[in-house]
This record gives structure tokens, sequence and C-alpha cells, in this order.
């Protein structure tokens, strides 16, 4: 998922990889100090991001597209010092920012269903590994939270998909 993830940021800009340890917020803090003027921020887990989508994220900053269960999966802000990280349970009311509804955007995966659901519009890397994956590998992945901060990670083939969601994706 990630490699489809920055293969669309990086048709619109210069990307890094938030893993610093501690956590989402900490590793988007860290690259932040870094940079300074418009950014985008998008979670490794959207895999049927579009490059078209993300430029449109970015035309209407600041601005953010938030998951179904209320947390934010992308944000776009004129100035990357103007963001402080608080990621987590309602994090996209949090944010206090105007929202899009990008279907790329809005459509996280965090369970085997999330994946299925999308199955039709993710990107090249997430397709090869589900092809790859056998039907009943994918019938045995997890249901419940999904993947991130303290979740579960499915122990079967999709796994391989997950394990490539390594951090946030920051485009400046």
């Amino acid at each position: 998922m990630l490699l489809d993830v920055q293969a669309a940021c990086a048709e619109v800009g210069a990307v890094r990889i938030c893993d610093e340890p501690g956590g989402q917020n900490a590793a988007v803090a860290a690259a932040l100090r870094e940079l300074e003027g418009p950014v985008a921020i998008v979670n490794a887990d959207v895999p049927a991001l579009t490059a078209d989508e993300l430029r449109a994220l970015i035309a209407a900053a600041p601005a953010l597209v938030a998951a179904r269960d209320g947390t934010t999966n992308a944000i776009a802000l004129l100035d990357a010092r103007d963001f402080t990280p608080s990621y987590g349970a309602g994090s996209a009311s949090r944010f206090g920012l105007r929202r899009l509804e990008l279907p790329g955007l809005v459509d996280d995966v965090d369970t085997a269903e999330d994946l299925a659901r999308i199955a039709d519009r993710v990107g090249v890397h997430t397709r090869l590994v589900l092809e790859a994956a056998s039907a009943r590998e994918l019938a045995q992945a997890p249901t419940g939270r999904g993947i991130r901060g303290n979740r579960e990670v499915p122990p079967c083939a999709v796994s391989r998909l997950w394990r490539g969601v390594a951090g946030t994706v920051v485009v400046a």
C-alpha cells in the first residue's frame, strides 16, 4: 500500500516517508520540523489514492480528508509550520479544517474487508500482492480493528501489504 501512496504522491511533489519512532504524531512532527511552505500529509493505508485527488486536496488547502471512522487520512496545509500533529480518534474534527470527499483518500484499509471493498481501485503494487495472495489467505485476514497504532497486524499473506505501511507520506 505504501508504494502506491508513494507513487501517487511522487507525481505531485517531493516525498518524505515519516517513520521516526514514537508513533504517527512524533514521526510527522519530526518531518515537518525540516519543512516550511505548503505540504500535504497522506497516510500510507490509502492504496486507491490518485495524483489528481492529491492535487485537488492541495488546491483546497488548508483542508483534509477524513476516514469513515473520523480519523484523518490526508491533510493539506499552506505552511508546514502551521500544524501540530494530533492524529487518532476524532482527529478530523479536532483539526477543524474544511473536509473534502475524495474517494481514494477516504477509503483507507484497516481490515481485509476494507481491502476487498476497494480492490478494483487500488494501485498496481497493491494489486500485484492481491493477485498473488490466495483466497484462503485473504479469508483468514482479521476483521477487527485493523492495522494502525496498537491494532493487530494480520498473520497472513495480506500482511505483506500491511507491512509496507511504515509511516505517513509528506509531499512538499
